[in-house]
């Protein structure tokens, strides 16, 4: 078998050669033998490609570890065979056989031979996670931008690295004590070089990006070293490092610089050992700290050429700043995180004794001359701020401020200024810090307490509001935030009316007016939409948005449609192209061309939001509609569903325009939305045809049920504006509750009004269509408005706790003719029942005639005992009214109630003798008079009548009992 595995060496040596390797031993003589040497040296890098048939290289080397003089061998291996380097490292590292010095030995006699075998020797052992101090000594001989790369990789991204070296560290039994210097030796001659590579940056070796990112890289891996792995630093060694610090300060601040310059400070400020000794002793830690802030500050308020070359001095400045206000106020925690985002290092602290030694500092050396109030808003606001700058920003330090009211305690009232200039420039994704400012800017304009009236900030001033909002060239981040910020404070001023305006003690202090004719110019529905289909805003603030729109804009919450509306592919349009098809639009409505019109319709469906807005402005469809009585339904309806699309973004415009359109003539004057708030009633101003469409009906009434629920804020909103405090404080409440009661009052006169118009609408008219289509059309209509009526009752319900309005209505009246469709199409109408007692009562013949005619129908509806009480009631009222009215009055009175009599006795057939035997009494006295006033002709004619009322009233009950009787007869059968 030696033959065939070795055919050069066939001798008794190589057989013992073999033998060695398959069963090694420091006693083994072919191995002791120094004069076998070169032999054997031969062999192995001969047949060293043979041996692997048989043994693998680690299997070679493994057995090399037990054999005489293994290290020679296993360099000379090396030498001859470079390749098996890493599978020499490899043995050698994970060998159990082998003590720490004989490693030791055998890796630097490879690492002398093969340089570049330290970086794999180290990486070898912190992958393994063994050794520790062959990984730091190995480590330590690398130049240093390798060992830089090397140790900060692994304890920046490798937490578990960083975990076992502090294991190892803190427990000094698994380290070598030699180890810990050699590593703090290298780390601080890297301190040096930069220190003297800082110093002086000539034009032609200023320090590039890599050389301020070993800067970073040096000072992460001294917080590790101070914080985590229990290195101890000398004073000396900390002097060096606060002349690394000092040497910074000669570099330009630009965007290679400036983390360097926010770590050295980070690390500066955080551990004691740059803030010992004594202020007054010139060479003392904490005096060079302080003479080194202090020209950073310095350099930070530098000239205009500074500022032109150093890019980054507004952000340093800020970064100092935070500092400062965290420092002065001595917010530990808030400082701790301050570090810890700057240095990326979560297991820094900082102590209490620093804090405090370094708020000293800060107050009487470097802010001394300056407030940090005027310093915070003297930093230029942030351009395109978003959630993704982790760094600090001047946002952080105003809000600081403002939420301690530092601001006003200094005298300083434009920081509104300030903060808008900073909400003009936000960005998408918004930063967390922004709705925090808003609110704290909202409660630094609100007093808490009397004694706040005089340091108060100003707000943002609500015209600037309104005309940056209307500005198409800002964005509608800033736009949404900035109608936010306006919503929000008029709840706040809503919330404290009587606190901030009807006060005798505060009266006249109170400077912001509440934004009412600024909030009904905004656009609030398309922020609010914005927000809420924006990730980063539907989180943050819209939950809030939402709930002050339903407060000091309730109205706008209503008419929400579901998103299925929306086009499934949108369309971009320009300007120039909207235009084009705004014309082609009017020319095909005005020639009745539907059959283009089709087409343009399906275009119009694929806009965008914003060009269908856009189009609609240009077009104004509703004012070109055909001419056409019979308008196809499929044109109204596609007409239908765009106008409700614009109507989730721009309800309020699109309200005045709609109405403006629809009531279009020659006489007709256009009005405003104030005068559509005023006077809701103004909006039945429209063309007569228009209320025998189903589909404009139903637009309409979606106005008038915006402007109704408008009105109500309206007059709130009123009474905190132009109410004043009259004479006493009893007067001035008795005034107050009196306005409250006329705000009530028209209201719900606005309301009755609008609703009496709309029963009047759903009355035939002598002028319909009578087919099958027209009724059909009228019967929609009918439908529409019920349902409006129903919604405007149980609103008024919920709102007064009692049926108010439709108490009111019922007790104005209206057309009898309406009842029947009133009862079938409104469910709430069941709430009648409970003030028909009071309709009865009341002398009026009319309004006992009506609430008669009321309760028949509600009878028939609802045939519960409640309503035969009340039909019974209404009998024995016919059998009073007999004997007492004139002739005039009899005859008008009961010609209107019998029919409802005879439908009472279809529902409570018990009653039909009782109508029955008043029939039979009104007929002897139609008789009676007709004899005695036979020559009254006019008298006789109105007699004969009522005769003719009775005949019917009789037939009706007759044809009703055979009815009730067959249906009783075939309930038996079953």
């Amino acid at each position: 078998m030696g033959a065939e595995i070795f055919p050069i060496f066939q001798t008794p040596t190589v057989r013992c050669f073999y033998s060695s390797l398959l069963s090694p031993s420091q006693t083994d003589r072919l191995f002791e033998n120094v004069s076998n040497h070169p032999l054997l040296v031969a062999l192995l890098l001969t047949v060293a490609d043979k041996l692997t048939r048989l043994l693998s290289y680690d299997q070679i080397l493994s057995a090399l570890h037990s054999l005489p003089y293994s290290q020679f061998f296993i360099e000379t291996l090396i030498v001859g065979k470079p390749q098996l380097t890493p599978s020499a490292v490899n043995s050698i590292i994970l060998s159990q056989k082998l003590d720490s010095s004989t490693m030791n030995s055998y890796l630097h006699g490879i690492a002398k031979i093969s340089p570049s075998a330290n970086e794999l020797i180290q990486s070898c052992c912190l992958k393994y996670r063994i050794h520790c101090f062959l990984s730091i000594s190995f480590l330590c001989d690398m130049n240093h931008t390798d060992f830089l790369d090397t140790l900060h990789s692994e304890l920046f991204y490798r937490k578990e690295t960083l975990a076992w070296l502090t294991t190892q560290f803190t427990s000094r039994v698994l380290i070598n004590e030699k180890v810990i210097p050699k590593f703090k030796l290298k780390v601080m001659s890297i301190v040096e070089l930069l220190t003297s590579l800082y110093t002086d940056p000539q034009e032609k070796h200023k320090p590039t990006h890599e050389d301020y990112a070993i800067g970073n890289a040096t000072i992460y891996v001294l917080c590790v070293m101070k914080t985590t792995l229990n290195v101890k630093f000398l004073p000396e060694d900390s002097s060096k490092i606060m002349s690394l610090f000092e040497s910074v300060l000669l570099n330009d601040v630009n965007e290679n610089s400036i983390q360097l310059f926010m770590m050295a400070i980070s690390m500066a400020v955080c551990y004691g050992d740059f803030s010992s000794g004594n202020a007054k002793v010139e060479n003392s830690m904490l005096s060079r700290l302080t003479r080194w802030l202090t020209r950073l500050i310095s350099r930070c308020a530098g000239n205009d050429e500074d500022l032109a070359v150093q890019t980054e001095l507004p952000r340093l400045k800020e970064f100092l700043l935070i500092y400062g206000i965290h420092f002065i106020y001595e917010e530990k925690d808030e400082i701790e995180e301050v570090i810890r985002k700057t240095i990326e290092y979560r297991p820094m602290r900082i102590k209490s004794l620093t804090t405090h030694r370094l708020k000293q500092v800060f107050t009487q050396s470097i802010y001394k001359s300056t407030s940090l109030s005027e310093l915070a808003i003297s930093v230029s606001p942030t351009k395109q701020l978003t959630s993704d700058m982790n760094e600090m920003v001047p946002l952080h330090a105003v809000l600081h401020l403002l939420k301690g009211r530092q601001f006003s305690a200094h005298g300083i009232q434009n920081v509104a200024t300030w903060i808008f200039n900073q909400i003009c420039q936000c960005a998408l994704p918004l930063h967390p810090h922004v709705p925090k400012v808003i609110k704290a800017l909202i409660s630094s304009n609100i007093p808490k307490t009397k004694k706040d009236f005089g340091n108060l900030q100003g707000p943002i001033p609500a015209d600037l509001i309104v005309e940056t909002c209307l500005d198409p060239s800002v964005s509608i981040l800033s736009k949404t935030l900035l109608a936010y910020y306006l919503a929000s404070l008029a709840v706040v001023l809503s919330k404290k009316t009587d606190f901030l305006y009807r006060n005798y003690q505060t009266a006249g202090k109170m400077k912001i007016k509440f934004p009412a004719t600024a909030l009904r110019r905004l656009p609030l529905k398309r922020f609010l939409a914005f927000a809420e289909n924006t990730p980063s805003l539907a989180n943050s603030i819209y939950p809030k948005f939402l709930s002050t729109i339903s407060f000091v804009a309730p109205e706008l919450l209503i008419f929400d449609k579901p998103d299925k509306e929306l086009p499934s592919e949108i369309a971009t349009y320009t300007a120039e192209e909207l235009e084009s098809l705004s014309k082609k639009y009017n020319k095909q409505s005005s020639n009745n061309d539907y059959k283009r019109l089709r087409g343009t319709m399906t275009q119009l469906e694929s806009l965008g939001d914003e060009d269908l807005e856009t189009f609609w402005k240009i077009a104004r469809p509703l004012a070109n509609l055909p001419e056409d009585k019979h308008i196809p339904r499929w044109f109204m309806l596609s007409t239908k569903k765009l106008w409700f699309r614009l109507l989730r973004h721009i309800p309020r415009q699109l309200w005045v325009e709609t109405l403006q359109d629809l009531g279009k003539t020659k006489e007709q004057k256009e009005y405003t939305f104030e005068d559509f708030i005023e006077n809701p009633i103004l909006a039945f101003k429209v063309i007569k045809m228009i209320m025998r469409n189903p589909v404009l009906v139903e637009m309409f009434l979606e106005c008038v049920r915006g402007l109704v629920n408008t009105q109500r804020s309206y007059y709130r909103q009123t009474l905190i504006t132009e109410f004043r405090l009259r004479g006493s404080q009893e007067r001035s409440h008795i005034e107050l509750m009196e306005a409250q009661r006329v705000k009530t009052n028209i209201l719900l006169t606005t309301k009755v009004a609008i609703l009496q118009v709309l029963i009047e609408m759903m009355l035939p008219s002598s002028d319909d269509d009578l087919t099958t289509i027209g009724q059909l059309r009228l019967r929609e209509i009918q439908c529409q408005i019920c349902f409006f009526i129903h919604e405007t009752f149980i609103d008024d319900h919920v709102m007064h706790g009692q049926p108010v309005l439709c108490k009111l209505l019922h007790f104005q009246g209206y057309s009898p003719e309406a009842i029947s469709s009133l009862v079938h199409g409104v469910p709430s109408m069941h709430i009648c029942v409970s003030f028909v007692p009071e309709l009865l009562k009341y002398s009026d013949l009319k309004l006992r005639s009506f609430a008669i005619q009321l309760l028949s129908h509600l009878s028939y509806h609802y045939p519960i005992p409640r309503t035969l009480e009340l039909s019974k009631l209404a009998v024995r009222i016919g059998f009073t009214l007999l004997g007492g009215l004139s002739h005039d009055d009899l005859i008008s009175f009961f010609e209107a109630v019998l029919p409802a009599y005879a439908r009472i006795t279809h529902v409570y057939s018990p009653l039909n003798n009782f109508v029955v035997d008043l029939l039979q009494r009104l007929q002897r006295i139609s008789s009676t008079c007709i004899v005695q006033h036979r020559n009254d002709v006019r008298l006789v004619k109105n007699y004969g009548r009522l005769d003719l009322a009775i005949d019917e009233c009789f037939s009706d009950i007759i044809s009703g009992h055979r009815m009730n009787k067959t249906v009783e007869d075939c309930s038996i059968e079953n």
